[in-house]
């Protein structure tokens, strides 16, 4: 799979295969060498949830506490060594429950609300942490947004 990251020295964006994740390259555009530390997937999901008929709204299903337990059970399986970590941690989980066969679509959607609102509620410590540690990187994309925007649009709560 191919990543889009920015240089930091140019911000040219510059594509790269997934196994140049925290290795050194080299910026095509000015020639300067840096380390991948910062990843977006190129291909954005158009739709996140494919089915175009109307989602039931369970917020009985969002605060159950056995699906809240699995969403960060999940999470912990993870290596997650910052915040980060967890940010990206939380796009890989609602990607997987995007493309998980669970049966139960209810289930699925209330998942992918629970790791999507996990992944918001981040937001503002993973700006501060780029802003301390990497100053001038853009800030990544954000799948959680994307995808509670994609729900609750479908679901008649926006």
């Amino acid at each position: 799979m191919e990543f889009s990251v920015t240089c930091p020295y140019c911000s040219k964006e510059v594509l790269l295969p997934s196994s140049e994740i925290g290795k050194k390259v080299l910026c095509h555009a000015c020639q300067r060498i840096f380390v991948v530390e910062i990843i977006e997937p190129v291909e954005k999901n158009e739709g996140i949830i494919a089915n175009k008929n109307k989602l039931a709204y369970r917020p009985d299903l969002e605060q159950s506490d056995k699906l809240i337990k699995k969403v960060e059970k999940d999470l912990e399986e993870m290596d997650v060594e910052n915040v980060l970590d967890c940010f990206y941690a939380l796009e890989e989980l609602i990607s997987e429950y995007i493309e998980d066969d669970i049966k139960d679509n209810e289930m699925r959607t209330a998942l992918l609300v629970i790791a999507s609102k996990k992944q918001i509620d981040l937001s503002k410590e993973v700006r501060e942490h780029l802003q301390q540690t990497m100053p001038g990187i853009p800030l990544p994309a954000h799948l959680g947004y994307d995808t509670l925007s994609d729900i609750r649009g479908k679901a008649g709560t926006i």
